[in-house]
């Protein structure tokens, strides 16, 4: 990778390259006979990720949906159901606004998230929670267990207030937990949940810049470590948890 604040070139072993400039362009120059899934996969995830981070967006590895108080963002590292988490929101009737990627604007008097790309990554087992059929359904790439769903139009294209920030956790073996983060707590959760953090400090935008975003979010808008029983997945009792804690 070569990598300045404006200009990203990604070399992906076995796909191509994208070089991703001044946040405006990406220009991909695939390898002959790659699949299309997989050059499609990096483009909408480490390419757009850096084109982002040139705007100067606050980009964390998280999903978000629309609530009646304001967007819930859904934060974590792979594998901590971000992506469920809002497909069991959207089957309750929510609106998911991104998933993998949550750009938020942290200019302004408000946060705002920018709503993301109208499709989710979910896995088969959260298809067959949900009621749908993989057949139809693209996968990622070759070999992925994760499946492209359309979110259909998808969502709208004006940004959306920040309502509060949820850091998805497994723990022991305790029951659900919410634990507020406040301050440099807050902040470090931020720092460790913004996506591909490796490749912005590449591009030599994670010092100060990304120090006052991630305070900016902790100050203006709720925090909180969610834990779950570690090795237990119960989803519809985190849906239930999560709307309880934003009705108050």
């Amino acid at each position: 990778m070569d990598a300045t604040s404006d200009r990203v070139l990604l070399r992906i072993p076995s796909v191509g390259r994208y070089l991703v400039v001044e946040g405006r362009e990406i220009h991909v120059d695939a390898l002959p006979g790659v699949d299309e899934a997989a050059v499609r996969l990096y483009l909408l995830g480490t390419a757009l990720g850096a084109l982002l981070h040139q705007r100067g967006l606050l980009v964390l590895h998280g999903s978000a949906v629309e609530t009646a108080g304001g967007t819930v963002l859904f934060v974590g590292p792979s594998g901590h159901g971000k992506s469920t988490l809002a497909a069991l929101f959207l089957h309750r009737g929510y609106r998911v606004l991104a998933d993998d990627l949550a750009a938020v604007d942290t200019e302004g008097e408000r946060l705002k998230l920018l709503p993301g790309l109208p499709h989710m990554s979910l896995t088969p087992d959260s298809l067959a929670r949900l009621g749908i059929q993989t057949e139809a359904i693209l996968q990622v790439q070759p070999g992925s267990q994760k499946h492209r769903v359309s979110l259909g139009t998808g969502p709208a294209g004006a940004p959306t207030p920040v309502r509060a920030v949820y850091v998805l956790s497994p723990g022991e073996d305790c029951g659900l937990r919410l634990t507020p983060l406040t301050g440099l707590q807050a902040a470090r959760a931020l720092t460790d949940n913004t996506y591909r953090l490796g490749l912005l400090k590449a591009m030599g935008l994670s010092g100060a810049r990304h120090f006052r975003q991630v305070c900016a979010v902790a100050r203006r808008v709720p925090i909180a470590r969610l834990t779950r029983p570690s090795g237990r997945w119960e989803p519809e009792a985190l849906v239930d948890l999560l709307e309880r804690d934003l009705s108050e």
